[in-house]
């Protein structure tokens, strides 16, 4: 029998988030965490699943946005790109089938694992599995 290994990556993330216009070509290129720091971001806690924007108001940096207008707040956050990042620890050997499954990820997205690209997306209707 077929040993299957399931580890659930929901939770808390660090999320960082920067300006497009802010972009440097070592950010753009950011494939770890370590880049992202070096580049002089600072996380904030994300959940997962969720959405940017709540992990921004948990945080303090925007007023709830269910409460009057604030929503509309949200309209300014859209030039914004970001990553979330999570260690996690596994025993797959090298010999494993290893996939990684999201039920849900942006619209586009680029998916890293120890700094290698595993995987992009740009349909978030879909799961994707890399």
């Amino acid at each position: 029998m077929e040993k299957t290994e399931i580890i659930p990556l929901d939770g808390t993330w660090k999320l960082y988030i920067e300006e497009n216009k802010n972009l440097s070509p070592a950010l753009i290129s950011a494939s770890t965490e370590a880049e992202l720091v070096r580049a002089g971001l600072k996380p904030i806690d994300g959940s997962v699943p969720g959405n940017f924007e709540l992990d921004m108001e948990r945080a303090g940096l925007l007023p709830d946005l269910f409460f009057g207008e604030n929503i509309l707040l949200a309209q300014r956050l859209e030039n914004r790109h970001l990553w979330y990042c999570r260690e996690f620890d596994s025993d797959f050997s090298g010999g494993d089938d290893v996939f990684f499954v999201f039920d849900g990820i942006d619209t586009f997205a680029e998916v890293f694992l120890n700094g290698g690209k595993i995987g992009s997306a740009d349909n978030m209707l879909i799961p994707h599995e890399f």
